[in-house]
């Protein structure tokens, strides 16, 4: 897609770290979200839902943490728990 020239919005990330998460790929999840902060796409509560959830299936429940904290620091307020 970026290479033929298109720019992912927000919902294409959201999509592309929500599939990576449920395929178990939470490096390459959070790399896809290291590039959208990168492109100036702001993450929005689905992102940072999708990001907590993942690292919660994983195990990783500090790092689950610290993005909802994150993500209220950012002004964001999550409206649904999974």
């Amino acid at each position: 897609m970026v290479a033929d020239g298109h720019t992912p919005n927000c919902c294409v990330y959201n999509s592309v770290i929500d599939n990576l998460g449920k395929a178990g790929k939470l490096d390459m999840a959070l790399h896809v979200f290291g590039d959208m902060i990168g492109s100036d796409c702001s993450p929005d509560v689905v992102t940072y839902s999708c990001l907590i959830d993942i690292m919660a299936r994983c195990g990783r429940i500090e790092e689950a943490y610290k993005y909802l904290e994150r993500m209220r620091a950012e002004g964001l307020k999550a409206d649904v728990w999974v």
